[in-house]
């Protein structure tokens, strides 16, 4: 199937969030149709987001902090 060969894919290209957001929004019923567009920048958005989150996770990590305990908000 197609949308498993995209799936692999995108893990060997190492975009693992953006082919978990293409695996739900295939198998999601929506009310409304995305257009190539808005599907493409849901996946991409997805990818930047966790990506920018590991990094924000990865630089606390290694910064000495007042409150060690601290961890970051995810907006």
């Amino acid at each position: 199937m197609l949308n498993q060969a995209t799936i692999n894919r995108l893990h060997e290209m190492r975009f693992s969030v953006m082919a978990e957001t293409y695996r739900k929004q295939t198998k999601k019923p929506t009310q409304r149709q995305f257009s190539f567009d808005e599907w493409f920048w849901l996946m991409v958005d997805a990818e930047r987001n966790r990506r920018h989150f590991n990094h924000i996770v990865r630089l606390m990590k290694k910064a000495i902090l007042y409150f060690p305990d601290a961890c970051p908000k995810r907006y």
